[in-house]
């Protein structure tokens, strides 16, 4: 039976890495990115139950949210049902996101079982 893959995209290495070792923990292959640029190559051409991302990824304290803006419209195109979410440690970018449209949440309000489980 394959393992349920997720892409986990963040600029910070450290919790990049903190993140791929708790997916793993629940069964996930997972496939991590540090750019906008590799995060696109490997979401459109990966089969992704889950993607979890910076929000404005390679532009740290940034109101910027083109990344996740780009990775959520694959996903919505998408044949599959993959369920995203973009987090940020800044509430003010949380909420210009979520003003956008995008599913967004702080890091410090982030579950990972509620991601995981959610079956909305």
């Amino acid at each position: 039976m394959q393992k349920p893959r997720v892409l986990i995209a963040f600029h910070d290495p450290d919790y990049l890495l903190s993140l791929e070792n708790l997916f793993k923990l629940f069964g996930y292959d997972v496939v991590t990115a540090e750019t906008e640029q590799d995060m696109l190559s490997v979401l459109k051409d990966g089969n992704f139950q889950l993607c979890l991302m910076d929000v404005n990824l390679g532009r740290p304290g940034e109101k910027y949210t083109e990344p996740a803006e780009k990775a959520y419209e694959i996903i919505r195109r998408g044949e599959e049902s993959t369920r995203f979410l973009a987090l940020s440690g800044d509430p003010e970018i949380v909420r210009y996101a979520s003003d956008k449209g995008l599913p967004c949440k702080t890091k410090a309000s982030f579950n990972i079982r509620e991601f995981i489980y959610d079956t909305r």
